[in-house]
């Protein structure tokens, strides 16, 4: 069908004006034919009945824009999923499953003084004679 539809666009593209520019409207184009038909030019450039026929079989007799508005209409947006507030629903409900998780996890405030802590790194290890000597000199002072 495509290949079809192209053929009749190049068909309709064809039909230009004595300044080879297309015509404005299809009032313009058809005016344009009878002229031709009378003066017995080639109308190998026109389309045919048959070709418009296909045009309107394929695309119906509503106006374009009548069909682009009935199609918005059907898609009925104030009533999407986003309008119905299902999204700041699927939020909320989000954040109030993490803030349920909080109490597994530490606080700032824990974080904090596990930060400041006393790490194994800072532990010296000390000899038994180095440990017999601050006991003597703390029992000196």
């Amino acid at each position: 069908m495509n290949a079809a539809i192209t053929a009749l666009q190049n068909k309709l593209t064809l039909g230009l004006d004595s300044n080879s520019q297309q015509y404005a409207t299809v009032k313009a184009y058809v005016e344009a034919y009878v002229a031709a038909a009378i003066s017995g030019a080639d109308l190998s450039q026109y389309a045919l009945a048959s070709d418009l026929d296909a045009l309107e079989t394929l695309v119906g007799t509503t106006a374009v824009s009548t069909q682009i508005s009935n199609a918005i209409t059907t898609l009925d947006l104030a009533n999407t999923y986003d309008a119905k507030g299902a999204a700041a629903a699927a939020q909320t409900a989000a954040e109030t499953y993490a803030a349920g998780l909080a109490s597994n996890y530490a606080t700032a405030a824990q974080g904090t003084k596990a930060d400041t802590a006393l790490q194994p790194a800072d532990v010296v290890a000390l000899t038994n004679a180095e440990i017999d000597t601050a006991i003597a000199n703390a029992s000196n002072t």
